[in-house]
This record gives C-alpha cells, structure tokens and sequence, in this order.
C-alpha cells in the first residue's frame, strides 16, 4: 500500500476491516499519517447492522439514514419472519456451510448464525469448530454427515464432487445448494444476507417454509440498489 498515493487522493474517510476495535497496523499506519481511518467489523448480523448504520452516519445525509434505517427493518424482519416459520418445523436437519478447499464455518459465523436460527444443527460444532472458518478431513467430514450442505460457490460444489465425498448424504441426495450471489455472497456477512434467510429457510424446512425467492431477489436489488434484475439475471443470482 502506497501511503503517498492515498494522501494525494485526499480521501473523506477510509473504511478498513478490523475484527479489534483498536484497528490493525495497516490502519493504524495511515491514522498516523494523517488520513481519516474508520474501522469495521462483519462478524455477525449485528456488525452488519452496525456497519449500514455508521456508513449513512458519514454520508451524513437524511437520504442515506432513512435507506439504513428501512434496510435494517428489512433485515430484522426476514430474520424475525424465517426463524419463526423454521421454528414451527418438526425436523431438525443437520447442515454445514462448506467454503471449498477452506473448510466448514463454525458456531462463531455469519453462516452459522442463520442455520442456528433457522432450527438446524451446525455439523462444525460437533467438530469443536468455533472460528469463521477451519480445514476439516475428508474422514472428519463424513464422520459428522450433514443432510444439507450449502457452498460459497460453484468451487466448493465441485470439490463435493471427488468421489471421495461420495457418502456424504447431502451428495447422495443432491442436498448441496450454492447460496445466493449477486454483488456479493448472501451468506456471508455482506448486504444481501437477508436473502439467504429466505433461501435457507425453504432448504431446510420445505414442509413450513415457500417463500418466492425470485420476487425476494428482485424486490431486494430494486429497494436497496435501485436496479431491477431481469428474469436472468435472478436466475444467476438463484444458482438456477
């Protein structure tokens, strides 16, 4: 990073991911440099919340408050409305969230936060498996045996696709599911995690949940990012 190059472009404010508040060297480098550094967590929902919320509060308009504000609403809402329809489910199913060659999310997870609260088992747990993300074993992974597993891309597909996954059940049963991606993974921490709610939700509770994920997907690029998707494009984005 060239600081030279940043202090020429006289930037309004610098946004650097730190899961600490006090920063990170690179950050930290450039608070003592002179420019304007503001740092950023994306463990969680609620860092998420946090990070729209102080974003609208440094463009400083009453536009930008009021799209947070409706945004968190919105967020909040699929969150409360999908957890409470799995909830209501009879099954439990046991899932992981495989992000390829880096291995499975753990309990402390964006994806682990949504397949807790949509009443289903983290099969990570059960492997002590705590952190974002951790390598797992061939041996480990098919020790703990998910019914549904969803993937971070077509990579994490194609890895489940050795022959050497070839007893998991999920294969068997054609349960692996890549998660919604539009400018961004939706399940991960970004903007478009509410969609994966949704998604998730009708995975792993087809018997209590139906939502209509191509209006969802639509309705939410066209409120938050002021574009309207065409029909393929929201089948890009649905994995379809």
């Amino acid at each position: 990073m060239n600081v030279e190059s940043l202090l020429e472009l006289k930037p309004d404010v610098i946004l650097i991911s730190s899961p600490s508040p006090d920063g990170n060297d690179v950050g930290n480098l450039l608070k003592e440099s002179g420019l304007p550094v503001v740092y950023y967590n994306l463990a969680n929902s609620e860092d998420l919340k946090h990070a729209v919320r102080m974003i609208a509060e440094i463009i400083g308009t009453d536009e930008a408050a009021a799209k947070a504000e409706q945004y968190v609403e919105f967020y909040e809402n699929a969150m409360k409305e999908t957890a409470e329809a799995a909830a209501a489910s009879a099954e439990k199913p046991t899932a992981a969230y495989s992000r390829g060659a880096r291995g499975l999310c753990g309990a402390n997870s964006m994806p682990g936060e949504w397949m807790t609260g949509l009443n289903a088992e983290n099969v990570a747990e059960s492997l002590g498996i705590e952190a974002f993300n951790a390598e797992v074993t061939v041996e480990e992974f098919l020790n703990v045996n998910p019914q549904i597993i969803f993937c971070e891309g077509p990579q994490a597909v194609e890895l489940l696709a050795d022959p050497q996954y070839a007893g998991l059940e999920a294969v068997q049963k054609g349960a692996v599911y890549c998660v919604p991606y539009g400018l961004a993974c939706s399940g991960l921490a970004t903007a478009e995690n509410p969609i994966v709610w949704y998604y998730a939700a009708n995975i792993l509770h087809p018997d209590v949940c139906s939502y209509v994920m191509d209006a969802i997907v639509a309705d939410f690029f066209k409120t938050f990012y002021g574009y309207e998707l065409s029909q393929e494009q929201i089948d890009t984005i649905l994995n379809k």
